[in-house]
């Protein structure tokens, strides 16, 4: 398509006409000489095109620049803090704690000790030494309850105080081991006790058979301690298996999922305890698990004693004399006897004298007194009062 058919003739003629100056050469031309022209249709067509493929290669790469992921603690991490749940995780169980064949589980009880998780507070049975247990971000209390042992002996241990924070926390106590032989009558009751209050609070691994079946089993080594009477030992088990046929109760389920299988628990539901740090969520240093330090505690205990005054002896002491007749054997007792004697003979008769003695046994002199003397009671944690 030429020029003269884009443009109207006079306007064409115009063009050819007009002086050179009014065509002023463009700065750097080659050639003088030549004039200024419009560009033609199919130039400004190529013109727009090139403009729009750079309007869509900088679109494009805007969208792909939006798509890259935001760099660590920029606005994405920001946006998925607020929003996300962390996954917490408490390790819980019995350092270096080996199960006797036929003893009790190791049962713990899990109390929340922050405003956002006052209402989580059950009792959990664990499986073999120690265990994941989902439950939220927070303080707890992990407090272990007695176990029993075949033959009567305890396995104890002190209370955890642990911050539970995203990932796994350890909260696991160290295992004290009592020989049967060693176990008052007192502490195998209390054991009891805490077994029975455990099924009656606890979560799902301590109802229905599972629970009758560890209230048999406390039943069953506490009488064979011989310390507890078998009646309050018979209603204890009662007590026990009742409440394990009865459903957990309010709180047991707040969080007893163990971390292996958290779906369907209300961990994986409930809201994250918000952190304390505020905006400084993720550079919050984390806290280690309480550490306990235990010392002894002694008790005053009074009793009698005997006191010697003297000593046990034995003496020589004389007991006599025997005046015994050289003539005839004669013998007697006093002098006079003897002088008797002699002169009831007409032929001499002569005598002589022997001196007697006898050991004598003197019993101790004593006498009682009471007196008080510090025996040890147990051992306290002088950091968070827990005892063992």
């Amino acid at each position: 398509m030429s020029i003269d058919k884009d443009i109207p003739t006079d306007e064409a003629a115009n063009v050819e006409e007009r002086p050179r100056q009014d065509a002023p050469e463009p700065s750097g031309s080659a050639e003088p000489g030549h004039r200024g022209k419009r560009p033609s249709r199919k130039a400004g067509m190529a013109i727009a095109a090139g403009a729009l493929a750079v309007a869509v290669a900088v679109a494009a790469g805007a969208i792909l620049l939006s798509n890259e992921p935001a760099p660590e603690g920029g606005p994405a991490d920001a946006v998925q803090a607020e929003g996300a749940e962390a996954e917490c995780a408490a390790e819980v169980g019995l350092e270096g704690y080996q199960a006797a064949e036929g003893a009790t589980p190791v049962i713990v009880h899990v109390k929340g000790a922050d405003e956002s998780n006052s209402d989580v507070d059950f009792y959990h049975a664990i499986e073999g030494g120690s265990e994941q247990l989902s439950v939220r971000e927070g303080s707890y209390t992990f407090r272990y309850v007695p176990v029993i042992n075949p033959d009567g002996g305890l396995v104890t241990a002190g209370d955890v105080e642990a911050i539970v924070e995203a990932g796994s926390s350890p909260c696991k106590s160290d295992a004290s081991s009592k020989p049967a032989d060693q176990v008052t009558a007192d502490e195998m009751q209390d054991a009891l006790d805490q077994v029975a209050e455990a099924v009656k609070k606890g979560d799902g691994t301590l109802k229905g058979d599972a629970g009758k079946d560890i209230v048999e089993k406390a039943a069953q080594n506490a009488a064979a301690s011989g310390k507890v009477d078998q009646g309050k030992i018979d209603e204890a088990k009662k007590e026990g298996q009742q409440a394990a046929e009865q459903p957990s109760p309010a709180g047991s389920d707040a969080g007893s999922e163990p971390a292996a299988a958290p779906s369907g628990s209300q961990a994986a539901s409930a809201p994250a305890a918000p952190s304390s740090g505020g905006s400084q969520q993720g550079s919050e240093e984390t806290r280690p698990a309480h550490s306990h330090s235990w010392a002894p505690v002694y008790r005053t205990e009074t009793s009698a004693v005997t006191v010697t005054d003297r000593e046990a002896y034995t003496s020589r002491e004389y007991v006599g004399s025997t005046w015994h007749c050289n003539t005839c054997g004669y013998e007697c007792s006093s002098e006079d006897a003897i002088e008797a004697h002699i002169f009831s003979y007409d032929q001499i008769h002569s005598y002589s004298v022997k001196t007697n003695y006898q050991d004598v046994y003197h019993p101790a002199v004593t006498h009682q007194e009471t007196v008080q003397s510090q025996v040890l009671d147990h051992y306290e944690c002088s950091g968070c009062g827990a005892r063992k």
